[in-house]
């Protein structure tokens, strides 16, 4: 593409749209456009004409050569094929608008984007110049308070959910960092972006600071792309603004800010994979100590809480011998020996439980993961297991809760945890992702044992006693 060229002339010449036809859809004299086409009058955004040139080029006249359109302007920079159908010409008019600049070090700049909406599309836009195949370069996000993801509808969570996925399927690294206040609600953030911290493509900073300004800025750099700044006042999500940058200064200078503000940021948690059962067993083994409360909370039981002789005969099943059997069967081993030790409440799914007797098998995903394949618990076998875990009486060292998750205000659920208090929390959904993740830092281990500690409080006593238990169990097995 010519420097000089306009991306409304390269468009046209690629549709073979003379400037007859577009000027008599504008109700335009051809004279005029003319400089439209040519530079020598400026195609505004906020103009008419920009907007009615995006919805002709994307209507029904140029629907069959939609795939070749889109493919045409990812090459040039206008990346259409995951945008919302609303929102594409939106995006097409901010790109025919933006005329590329003579000079290398000139601005080029997309926005402002006001308000809410304005920050969605803005983030929209950061998000798919940074999947840009290629270009390896890290991508950055500072989320340093700028949005309250409470007030976030969960749809565009998801969707960010799949942007920074395709992100990370590019081979690009992503280094997300997020601010760990007094009030930092760790057990929430986490189970909100569980799907993106489990990626091993992502690393997760925190800074442990209170800017106390009445303005808060996010920063967000795709190297080689784009650069985006969200400045508004807290609390008043339609007060902010958006810039996003596409030229190199204008990517130095936030990728600068971001640096200064994130100095003193420590890495948040680390990953590993749950093909290494004996990985996090070592970990516990060496965070975890006997007397301080721990935490556990399984939607259903896992491999690692069964008699070795039923795992035995599972494997055997799932035609699983050598390493993989004596890897699975050691890890059961030394970890019932630290539950044996250590002080827990375990809390199961009641519902999830019912659901598992009634069906002619079940997935047994962490057991899946070491094994690298599907593996199948027959109805009788999983009996067998409740059968084991109904002998466990409620003492004082552990004490076992079955709960309807959808009647306590949990948000984990599909997702384990193991907390304790002033030591080390562990996540992982073995259903989604390959790995776990695990943290030492006190902010997020603290807010996840008072959440599971608020929990477990609220769980009615009668639920709690060797009675209650023994009768939900006579009722489970009894189907």
């Amino acid at each position: 593409m010519p420097e000089t060229q306009t991306r409304l002339a390269l468009l046209m010449d690629f549709l073979n749209i003379s400037g007859k036809e577009l000027a008599i859809f504008l109700k335009m004299d051809t004279g005029s456009f003319s400089k439209l086409r040519r530079g020598k009058r400026k195609l505004n955004r906020t103009s008419a004409y920009s907007g009615r040139i995006a919805d002709y080029v994307l209507g029904k006249d140029f629907a069959a050569v939609q795939n070749e359109l889109f493919a045409f302007l990812a090459k040039h920079g206008c990346r259409l094929g995951n945008v919302p159908s609303e929102n594409r010409a939106e995006k097409l008019r901010l790109w025919l608008t933006a005329r590329t600049p003579e000079n290398k070090n000139a601005a080029t700049v997309l926005g402002p984007y006001y308000g809410y909406d304005g920050w969605k599309s803005a983030m929209r836009e950061f998000w798919e110049s940074a999947k840009e195949s290629g270009n390896a370069r890290p991508v950055y996000a500072g989320d340093l308070g700028d949005v309250d993801w409470d007030l976030v509808e969960q749809q565009f969570i998801l969707e960010l959910t799949r942007d920074i996925g395709s992100v990370t399927r590019n081979s690009r690294p992503v280094i997300i960092t997020t601010v760990a206040t007094a009030d930092y609600q760790s057990y929430v953030a986490l189970m909100r972006w569980l799907p993106i911290y489990l990626n091993k493509r992502v690393e997760v900073r925190y800074v442990q600071e209170d800017f106390n300004t009445a303005f808060s800025t996010g920063i967000y750099i795709a190297e080689g792309n784009a650069a985006m700044i969200n400045t508004g006042l807290r609390g008043r999500r339609e007060c902010s603004q958006s810039l996003i940058y596409q030229d190199s200064r204008g990517q130095a200078f936030c990728a600068e800010l971001l640096r200064e503000l994130t100095k003193n940021s420590k890495r948040l948690f680390d990953h590993s994979l749950l093909s290494q059962p004996l990985a996090m067993i070592e970990l516990m083994e060496r965070h975890i100590r006997p007397e301080p409360l721990t935490f556990m909370i399984n939607s259903l039981p896992s491999f690692l809480n069964m008699p070795l002789e039923l795992l035995s005969e599972i494997l055997d099943d799932n035609g699983v011998d050598g390493e993989k059997s004596a890897l699975c069967l050691d890890a059961n081993r030394r970890r019932r020996i630290l539950r044996d030790r250590c002080n827990y409440f375990q809390i199961y799914d009641s519902a999830a439980l019912e659901k598992a007797l009634y069906a002619e098998y079940t997935v047994e995903n962490d057991l899946s993961r070491v094994i690298g394949r599907e593996v199948r618990i027959t109805r009788e076998q999983f009996r067998r297991q409740l059968e084991f875990i109904a002998k466990t009486r409620n003492t004082e060292r552990y004490r076992l809760a079955l709960v309807d998750f959808n009647d306590i205000n949990l948000i984990a659920k599909g997702s384990a945890i193991v907390v304790q208090d002033d030591s080390v929390v562990f996540a992982w959904n073995s259903h989604i992702s390959e790995m776990r993740i695990h943290c030492t830092e006190l902010t997020v281990v603290g807010g996840f044992f008072n959440y599971l500690n608020d929990i477990w409080d609220k769980i009615p006593p009668i639920r709690k006693n060797d009675k209650w238990t023994d009768k939900q169990f006579a009722r489970l097995l009894k189907n």
